[in-house]
């Protein structure tokens, strides 16, 4: 992402020198060297405006890094909720979309590489020469896709909702940020006081916007892969289910069936003793039969020889 640039003379004059400096303002000395070479129009003409926003980086990265480490983490970035119109998860993306060599945090140089836009809206005061040199930089370095004069006073209000509006409609962050009303606030600021950083803060919009606009697509398509796959860990259980059932069924039925031939096989041995029972029945039937037809018989010829013996006594 293209940094804003800053002027080569220092930020604070008065500062004693011979005191050692934290972390975070070596970075911030190296940050301003490295810029002016690049820039020589930026160390010839400087600046008050872009010290401001370096003061304000600066000010923001010592928030984060209390402990004078010279980085800071995701977790220090939190720091910042609250004071910026970002919510904790755009925080996170930010610093994502930073980290550009993922080693988990970020430097001074990192951080300002992008700072500005979490900034509170910066009001850039000065005498009448500031402003005039501050106007005559401002129609050379506003390279927004929109060229727009100076505002012109309470009628500027709705060319800048329109542009605005038509900004965030062509980054496709209408509903990206949770107060686009503090957006607008520091972008209008900058269209009116920093013109020159106008196209850097839209650069900056369109990172964090693709950033943000690629998490919530990775938390979408992570949500659906969470649906699909409780889906079919729902139709894996009703699987299951159906096939406990199934199985439920299929032992009652192998139950009811091995009771079924334990009933025919004991059916069929009672039949059989039945049968033998009926046998001996009829066979005890039959002796009894001879043994009545025996003592009939005995019993009548008894009865003979006891008619003949008494005929016979009487007959003497």
């Amino acid at each position: 992402m293209a940094s804003f640039t800053a002027p080569c003379t220092s930020i604070n004059p008065t500062t004693d020198t011979s005191k050692p400096k934290t972390a975070w303002q070596r970075q911030g000395s190296s940050l301003k060297a490295s810029v002016c070479e690049s820039d020589p129009r930026m160390s010839r003409n400087g600046d008050v405006g872009q010290n401001i926003i370096l003061e304000k980086t600066h000010e923001f990265f010592q928030m984060c890094d209390t402990e004078n480490k010279g980085f800071i983490t995701r977790r220090d970035m939190q720091r910042l909720n609250g004071e910026l119109p970002l919510s904790a998860e755009e925080l996170e993306n930010v610093f994502d979309s930073l980290d550009s060599d993922s080693n988990g945090y970020l430097t001074l140089n990192e951080f300002s590489s992008g700072a500005f836009l979490f900034g509170r809206r910066i009001s850039v005061e000065g005498d009448a020469r500031q402003k005039n040199t501050s106007k005559s930089r401002q129609e050379v370095l506003y390279l927004s896709q929109w060229e727009e004069g100076p505002p012109r006073g309470d009628d500027d209000d709705e060319d800048e909702e329109k542009h605005f509006c038509m900004l965030m409609e062509s980054l496709g962050a209408n509903s990206i940020f949770e107060n686009p009303a503090e957006v607008r606030s520091l972008w209008a600021q900058l269209r009116r006081d920093e013109p020159h950083l106008l196209s850097n803060f839209e650069h900056f919009l369109t990172r964090v916007t693709s950033q943000i606009t690629e998490a919530n697509q990775e938390k979408k398509e992570m949500e659906s892969a969470l649906k699909r796959k409780a889906a079919t860990h729902d139709d894996e259980i009703q699987r299951l289910y159906e096939e406990m059932e199934l199985q439920i069924k299929n032992e009652k039925d192998k139950i009811v069936l091995q009771d079924y031939e334990r009933f025919l096989s004991l059916s069929k041995d009672l039949e059989l003793q039945l049968s033998s029972k009926e046998k001996e029945l009829d066979q005890l039937f039959q002796k009894q039969r001879r043994v009545s037809g025996n003592f009939f018989t005995l019993f009548s010829h008894d009865a003979l020889l006891y008619w003949q013996l008494k005929r016979q006594t009487l007959s003497h």
